[in-house]
């Protein structure tokens, strides 16, 4: 149940990367479809609460995925996860932090998933891994810091000869809407 708990995560992932791109069900259909799997004993797992976050998130919004949300993040914070995970879903905790409001955990988050994917030599991650590390650095008002990790995304790009495939995260603006109050 681990491995296809993962495989949901992965293709909640690529829905929410591809967004309107995507063809055939998103991310809203992946995380109705994780929902109707056999359910499992609550975990504090950090893919699992994750996993759960987003499946709440898109199924029932963000007020009943808020928690969990809030969990995995922590959960990605922590020293407790193992590399392949940091790797493959630290950016997708990371992007819980920016719907939750917490630019802490999301500059933290960025951070460390640029200097694990440095560590690792993903090449094909650490265009993904900058292009965030450099969001928070614009949204943060600091341009010339914003402007090296671009820099940074070109050269890896050039170098790779792989360049990024544009997102269409429109799935974002499909979460249902709370009624009243936030998260």
């Amino acid at each position: 149940m681990k491995l296809a708990r993962g495989t949901y995560l992965d293709a909640l992932s690529a829905g929410l990367f591809a967004g309107a791109l995507a063809s055939g069900g998103g991310a809203r259909e992946i995380a109705a479809a994780a929902v109707r799997a056999a359910p499992l004993p609550p975990s504090q797992r950090a893919g699992d609460l994750l996993l759960d976050g987003y499946t709440a998130l898109f199924t029932e919004g963000l007020p009943s995925a808020a928690q969990t949300l809030r969990q995995a993040v922590s959960a990605f914070r922590g020293d407790e996860i193992s590399r392949e995970e940091g790797l493959r879903w630290r950016w997708l905790a990371g992007f819980a932090a920016v719907l939750l409001w917490d630019y802490e955990s999301w500059e933290e988050l960025s951070r460390r998933q640029v200097q694990l994917a440095r560590d690792a030599g993903a090449l094909s991650l650490l265009p993904i891994a900058l292009t965030t590390r450099y969001a928070v650095h614009l949204l943060a008002g600091e341009l010339d810091e914003t402007a090296a990790l671009v820099e940074d995304v070109r050269a890896v790009i050039t170098a790779t000869g792989n360049p990024i495939v544009p997102t269409g995260c429109r799935d974002a603006q499909r979460i249902p809407r709370p009624r009243s109050g936030g998260p």
